[in-house]
Formats: C-alpha cells, sequence, structure tokens
C-alpha cells in the first residue's frame, strides 16, 4: 500500500508540474503576443500620424503656391531637368550664381545635388508659414478619418496640431478634456522641417483595443487550459476514488474473514465437542453446545443475508410489491424479530408511533428489512447497554419514521459516507464492530426506490438519529 502511495504521489506531482510548465508556456506565449501586437500597433499609429501630417502639409502646400507645384515635383522625379536653361533663368537668384560661380569646375552631378540641398533648405521656409489660415478643423477631421480608416485603426481618438509656441490650433476636444488627453498614448510629428507646426494623434484605450484583436486567441488559449486543468484534477479525484475504493475494498474482506470466520470457527468446536460421548452424557452441557451451533448459524446466516440485500438492491429493475400498510404494523414486526434477543441481552427498545397518517404504499418486506437494519446498526454502534427509541411523526406529504440510539456517535464528516456501499466508520485493523458496510447502503437504496429519504444526526459519544421519510398514501 505504501509503495502505491509513493507511485500515486509521483504521478501527482509530475502532472502537476506538467500542467505548470503548460500554464506558465502558455501565459508567455500570450504576453509576448500582446508584446508583438502593441509593438505592431504602435508602429502602424506611428505610419498614420506621418501620413496625416503629410497629407495636411501636401493640402496647404498646394493651396498656398500652386505656382511651385512643378519645382517641387522636379526633387521627386527624375525625368525632370533641374538645369533647364529656360527654368534656369527664372528660378536661380543671386545667391544661387553665387553657388553656382564656385561650383562651376564641379561635374553636372555634384552641381545637382548641390542645389537640391539648397532647394531644401528654402522650400520649408517659403511654405511652412500660416498653416491656419489654409486648411480648416473639418478638413483636418476628414483627414485624420480617412487615414485611419486606411490603415484598419477603429479605436476612440483625439488629435491637435499646435505650432511651436505651444498654442493648439486645431483639435478635436474641449479645453476641460485636457486632464483625460495627457493621459492617452499620443503619437507627434512634424509638419514643417523647422519645426515649426506638429500635430499630434491620441489614442484612446489601446490596450483594450489590441485585447479585443486578440480576444479569440485568449478564449481559445483559457478553453484548453481549462481544459487541460479540468482533466487533471478529474484524473486526480479519480485516483484517489479507486485508492479509496481499493481501501473500501480491503477492509471489507477483512472484516468479512473476520465475521464469517468466527461462526465457522466457534460452530466446528461445538460439533467437535458433540462427538464426544462422555459430554453427551450432560444434557444441559449437550443442550448448551447445540444452541452455540443454532446462534452461529443464524448469525452466518445474517451475514449472508446482507450480502444478499446489497445485490437486490444494486438491481436497476428491481420490482416493489407495493401495497397499503399500516407503519406502526411494519415497526411493530421488525421489533418482533428480536425477542428473543430482548430476553437474552440488555438491549432496550421502546416506540412513541404518534402519527396519525399511519398508511404507506410499500413493499413490505424491504421496509421491514429497513427497519431492522436501522435497529441492527444501533445494537451494534453502542458500547454499553443499547438504548433504542422508535418514533413517529406526521409531516406534510408523508411520514417521519425516528431511530434514536445511545451509541458511540458518528462523525459529521462521515454523515454522507456511511450510506456508500461498504463503507464502514475507521476503526483502523481492530475488528470490534460486525458486519461488512452494506446495511446502510441497502437501506439508502430500497427508500430511494420508493422516493423516500434517509438522514443522519449525530455527534461523537452523543448517539444517533436517522430519519426516515416515506410519503403517505392517498388513500385514508
Amino acid at each position: 500500500m505504501k509503495k502505491q502511495n509513493k507511485y500515486i504521489q509521483l504521478i501527482i506531482i509530475l502532472s502537476a508540474s506538467a500542467l505548470l510548465g503548460f500554464s506558465v508556456i502558455q501565459f508567455y506565449w500570450l504576453r509576448k503576443s500582446f508584446q508583438e501586437k502593441k509593438s505592431n500597433l504602435e508602429n502602424t499609429i506611428g505610419l498614420c500620424t506621418n501620413d496625416i501630417s503629410h497629407e495636411i502639409l501636401e493640402y496647404v502646400l498646394n493651396k498656398k503656391q500652386p505656382s511651385l507645384e512643378k519645382w517641387r515635383n522636379s526633387i521627386i522625379d527624375p525625368s525632370f531637368e533641374l538645369f533647364s536653361p529656360k527654368e534656369y533663368e527664372l528660378f536661380i537668384k543671386d545667391s544661387l550664381n553665387l553657388l553656382l560661380e564656385e561650383c562651376e569646375n564641379q561635374s553636372i552631378k555634384f552641381k545637382k545635388q548641390r542645389l537640391k540641398s539648397v532647394f531644401q533648405r528654402f522650400f520649408p521656409f517659403d511654405f511652412s508659414l500660416h498653416i491656419e489660415e489654409q486648411i480648416s478643423n473639418n478638413k483636418i477631421a476628414e483627414i485624420v478619418k480617412n487615414n485611419l480608416i486606411k490603415h484598419d485603426l477603429n479605436f476612440p481618438y483625439h488629435y491637435s496640431l499646435s505650432n511651436t509656441k505651444g498654442n493648439i490650433l486645431f483639435r478635436n476636444f474641449e479645453n476641460n478634456d485636457n486632464n483625460e488627453v495627457n493621459n492617452e498614448l499620443s503619437f507627434s510629428t512634424n509638419l514643417t522641417l523647422d519645426h515649426e507646426y506638429s500635430f499630434t494623434l491620441f489614442i484612446k484605450d489601446e490596450t483594450s483595443f489590441i485585447l479585443d484583436s486578440l480576444k479569440y486567441i485568449f478564449f481559445i488559449s483559457i478553453f484548453l487550459l481549462l481544459i487541460v486543468i479540468g482533466t487533471f484534477l478529474f484524473t486526480i479525484k479519480i485516483i484517489f476514488n479507486q485508492k479509496r475504493n481499493s481501501e473500501i475494498k480491503t477492509d471489507f474482506i477483512n472484516n468479512m474473514t473476520h465475521e464469517l470466520k468466527t461462526p465457522i470457527s466457534t460452530i466446528g468446536l461445538a460439533s467437535e465437542a458433540l462427538l464426544d460421548k462422555d459430554l453427551l452424557k450432560n444434557e444441559k452441557t449437550k443442550n448448551k453446545f447445540i444452541n452455540t451451533i443454532i446462534d452461529e448459524n443464524k448469525r452466518l446466516s445474517s451475514l449472508v443475508e446482507n450480502v444478499l440485500q446489497s445485490a437486490v438492491s444494486e438491481k436497476q429493475n428491481l420490482e416493489l410489491k407495493l401495497e397499503l400498510f399500516s407503519i406502526d404494523q411494519i415497526i411493530e414486526k421488525a421489533i418482533k424479530n428480536y425477542q428473543l434477543q430482548l430476553k437474552k441481552t440488555k438491549i432496550n427498545i421502546s416506540t412513541n408511533l404518534n402519527a396519525l397518517n399511519k398508511l404507506v404504499e410499500v413493499d413490505k418486506f424491504h421496509i421491514t428489512n429497513v427497519i431492522q437494519n436501522l435497529i441492527d446498526n444501533a445494537i451494534k454502534y453502542s458500547d454499553n447497554s443499547p438504548v433504542i427509541k422508535i418514533e413517529t411523526q406526521d409531516v406534510i406529504g408523508g411520514v417521519i419514521i425516528r431511530v434514536i440510539d445511545n451509541g458511540i456517535g458518528i462523525a459529521k464528516e462521515n454523515h454522507m459516507r456511511i450510506f456508500e456501499k461498504l463503507f464502514r466508520v475507521p476503526t483502523g485493523n481492530i475488528h470490534n464492530v460486525k458486519g461488512f458496510g452494506l446495511g446502510l447502503s441497502y437501506v439508502k437504496s430500497i427508500l430511494d426506490l420508493h422516493n423516500g429519504t434517509i438522514k443522519v444526526e449525530s455527534n461523537i459519544g452523543k448517539g444517533s438519529t436517522f430519519i426516515v421519510f416515506l410519503k403517505s398514501s392517498k388513500i385514508e
């Protein structure tokens, strides 16, 4: 048994370790997915912010100085001849002439690069002024909305366009929302090279957006994790149930060996004694051995009957022979079976049958066995002279039968388990209590078939009260 327990503990430890490792890996994977999604989202928002800024600037430049559109495109379009003689005379200023004089000995390619550099320095200076006069807030809102849709970004947002002095020129929030905006994630970009204007996009509930995009992955991962945990716990429960059942069966075999061996040995010894011719001459001694054989035979029959009753109660197709009987008559018949035992021992059984609604529709044979099993139980679990009291009481819909004893009592943690098959209140390897742990299991099964109930009220050292409920007959 100890070796088996070690194997069970090893299995539990290994399984728990594997489950913990799986959970850690799952958590790490989900966390990494969240971080990657967050990083990708921030990159996308950054690109979106740049696109918005470029579109705003392009709109302003096109509106402010459309005549220079051709010049602006020439920087991008390599097919445009920057040094076309006709256009050279139009846009080259004195400063550029000085520059050309300094660079006339250089190659054409170098001249192009230098002129582009100069042009890029002067280009933002010419077109970065008075943006607030060239565009409306509605147009900015339209540009922002279109770019968010283009980048597949759907979440609450705010934006602002401000100058170098910190003055907000355009925004889609009120002054009293500043505190809320300050707590939001912001992405800023400059509209011009001289940083005269900057555009800022404020993102609200970034985490909620990421979680929403990952919700199916999260749900599936958590669902699978719960299945694994549930399977693990269910497996552990089965292992412990099997272990408990194994212990109960072992205890049953030990008790059965003890219970059956004692009367068999007694009968064997008494039978051998009766073979002694000298002993047979003493009539009193002979009768004593004969009575011993009879008593032990009854005890064996009772033990076998308990096993048979348990087997019968497990049959799902057990047919009850339901008839109308007075519950008082059934109780009195059950007590009558103990008359001989009452005369020989110090057992005291009293009744207080107060129920007026006495008729019940039951199988008389099995319900009588139920009462007898409860009386047997009260006798077995009494240290001193058993005092048993049987009461009946009317309740709504039926009648209650109470079997009260002054026995050793039952611990609260065993109140439900005593009705399990083969379960006996733990006493170690000391078999000082008769029975196989089948009686109360049989009682519960029979009452279930009658749509009745049974429960116990007991404390250690204070006796037990078994409460049986049976439905009353509709015929009075």
